[in-house]
């Protein structure tokens, strides 16, 4: 029997499954032995993987770390035992053959990385962290103590990733000032077994922007009522995992909301029959959206008012120039 080669793939969200999938496909890497490593610290995302990872066939899952151990409410200890735990689990990985996929902002990809010898190292993308790339070691940037001792722990903190190539469904347009190589990320997996009708209905993908200080709660919710009234249809609001629940409660009371653990990509694929229109604000998810469905959807996009956080500012003019090109900025009057 001929040896199967090894891959190796590091995951924190159910986005980066779905693009270890279709690296998986695209590459044809089904006969080689396939690990994934699934390295979350919030049970929020644990949860997202793993009603992924179940639909789909990898040789070993290795959990980094166990999933109980998110569920620990006292935050100081866990970081020490999840990070000791992980490092462990990795420790006695070489890392000599095959291909190495991951996320540049992964610490246990990024020493893998470091560890490995002869293998193809792939970057992919992760929603709007590939938008806002940066080639620099992300040490120089963090405020926060417990990530700068992580990566000094690792011994990373100096060390810059030179990886082969970048697989994005996002294309050279937000890393063309790169030279790296890019291949494009066509979702042809995740099309092939999807089919959907469509109804007349609008699906208002939400985002964590009031969680994250981007924009008041009050101007979130006014803004979901003027998108109500405007369209006067049935309108079904999908929140990500981050939005607190307690502000879901509130959007209830303007539309319905869909809970769920999936991935928009994954729950759009899911439906029998899908909307012929989906409105958000300036959601990455939307580019995936459109390559996995095309132009059988309108889809619409919002600027956000009042924006507090000036950060990405200058990513998101790259963002909405793009999403002009293939859907239609709804322009609401502000109070």
């Amino acid at each position: 029997m001929s040896k199967r080669n090894k891959n190796y793939f590091f995951v924190v969200t159910g986005l980066q499954v779905i693009n270890c999938v279709e690296y998986i496909k695209n590459y044809q890497l089904d006969k080689g032995y396939n690990v994934l490593f699934v390295c979350n610290k919030k049970i929020n995302s644990r949860l997202e993987v793993l009603s992924l990872i179940k639909n789909h066939y990898f040789d070993e899952v290795i959990f980094m770390p166990p999933t109980f151990l998110l569920n620990k409410k006292i935050a100081r200890y866990n970081f020490v035992l999840i990070n000791l735990i992980s490092f462990f689990k990795i420790f006695l990985f070489k890392f000599n053959e095959g291909h190495l996929v991951g996320n540049d902002l992964n610490a246990f990809y990024r020493y893998a990385c470091k560890k490995s010898k002869n293998v193809t190292i792939s970057f992919i993308d992760d929603g709007s962290g590939s938008v806002n790339y940066k080639a620099e070691n992300p040490f120089k940037y963090f405020k926060n103590y417990k990530n700068k001792l992580l990566y000094k722990f690792l011994r990373i903190n100096n060390y810059d990733i030179l990886f082969d190539q970048y697989f994005t469904s996002y294309g050279s347009f937000f890393l063309q000032k790169f030279k790296y190589k890019i291949v494009n990320n066509n979702f042809n997996y995740l099309k092939n077994i999807s089919f959907s009708n469509i109804n007349d209905y609008i699906i208002f993908i939400g985002d964590p922007h009031v969680e994250r200080g981007y924009i008041s709660e009050d101007n979130y919710l006014d803004i979901l009522v003027k998108i109500r009234d405007m369209f006067q249809k049935e309108i079904i609001y999908v929140p990500r995992i981050f939005e607190s629940t307690k502000k879901l409660k509130k959007i209830e009371q303007i539309m319905s909301v869909q809970r769920n653990d999936f991935p928009i990509e994954i729950y759009l694929s899911s439906l029998e029959k899908l909307p012929n229109r989906i409105i958000t604000f300036h959601s990455s998810a939307l580019f995936n959206v459109r390559n996995l469905f095309g132009e059988n959807i309108d889809y619409h996009y919002i600027k956000l008012p009042n924006y507090t956080n000036e950060v990405h500012m200058k990513n998101l003019q790259k963002i909405w120039n793009d999403l002009a090109s293939f859907s239609k900025e709804i322009v609401l009057c502000q109070k």
